[in-house]
């Protein structure tokens, strides 16, 4: 083999550096048959390749977009038993559902962001008022006091 054609491995530490996640996370991944060392060394360390710190950005990737880590096993591993077009439209189920769930969050912190905006509205409008205490047929009363 050339040098050309060497494979660089590198331990755990390294990849937990590169991905800028945990060693454990990278432990519990292999638990989770998420991700799998290329190699182990006579001396028993986990060894990697530029190919499994792909898979653990693409896991990491998935994480950040909210999905489980069932579902990515799911994206990652889709059944066996199941043709290419099959698995593809199984992980393309996957991925609606969560680009629905995305935007109903979405939704919610638009709503929570319009309510933050009127009630900080509100305690201006209270902080401008000239009065000493605020009088009973104020509108922002029942909100703050």
């Amino acid at each position: 083999m050339t040098n050309s054609q060497e494979i660089d491995f590198f331990k755990i530490g390294v990849l937990s550096k590169k991905a800028e996640v945990s060693k454990r996370t990278i432990r519990y991944y292999e638990e989770l048959e998420l991700l799998t060392p290329s190699k182990v060394s006579e001396g028993g360390f986990r060894l990697y390749t530029k190919n499994d710190l792909q898979r653990l950005m693409v896991i990491k990737g998935f994480k950040e977009l909210g999905f489980s880590l069932d579902q990515i096993k799911e994206l990652l591993h889709p059944q066996p038993d199941k043709n290419k077009k099959e698995k593809l439209e199984y992980s393309k189920q996957i991925l609606k559902s969560q680009l629905e769930a995305t935007n109903e969050q979405i939704e919610k912190l638009k709503k929570l962001r319009q309510r933050s905006q009127t009630a900080l509205e509100m305690l201006a409008e209270c902080q401008s008022c000239s009065k000493d205490s605020c009088p009973p047929q104020c509108p922002n009363r029942k909100a703050f006091l």
